[in-house]
């Protein structure tokens, strides 16, 4: 993050860059009390089904390289997941 923050000074556009982004596993361990559902290979294929086509059309060359990541690499493709509580948590809360 240093050479971010100096970026930002540089570009005269802040002082700080406060983002602190977690790798897949970072973001896994996070939400490891939690049952995740994971919509993102879902959502990657079928754009039109969640309304996301004007971001991913669906048979361009943008999609179909953003499935085969998906299907590959899933630690590279966005993370769009529901966490959902199990139920000891959600009965002790």
């Amino acid at each position: 993050r240093p050479l971010a923050h100096r970026y930002l000074r540089i570009a005269g556009k802040g002082d700080f860059y406060h983002e602190k982004h977690l790798s897949y596993w970072g973001l896994r361990n996070l939400c490891r009390d939690f049952h995740i559902i994971d919509y993102s290979h879902k959502v990657i294929a079928e754009p039109e089904r969640f309304g996301v086509e004007y971001m991913l059309k669906p048979g361009s060359t943008k999609h179909r390289l953003a499935r085969l990541v998906a299907t590959t690499l899933p630690w590279l493709a966005p993370h769009i997941w529901l966490l959902q509580k199990p139920a000891s948590i959600a009965d002790a809360g």
